[in-house]
């Protein structure tokens, strides 16, 4: 079980990189680290650290998605 999670926590990653606002996770001093635009932030879960980073891009690029749907 643990090896198949870790195969898609390493999918996940490969993804978040690839993504037109690129998402840097990496594991450091027992958190995940995630990096976007140069901000960054962690938390002890990989899951948690992904919401984050998630959220930021949102808040930073969500006003432009907004406009976008309206017109």
């Amino acid at each position: 079980g643990a090896d198949i999670m870790e195969s898609i926590e390493q999918q996940l990653i490969q993804m978040l990189k690839h993504l037109p606002v690129p998402v840097t996770m990496t594991w450091a001093s027992g958190l995940y680290q995630w990096e976007v635009t140069g901000h960054t932030g962690n938390a002890p879960d990989f899951v948690d650290a992904v919401e984050q980073a998630l959220r930021f891009v949102m808040r930073e690029y969500g006003e432009v998605a907004g406009r976008s749907k309206s017109s």
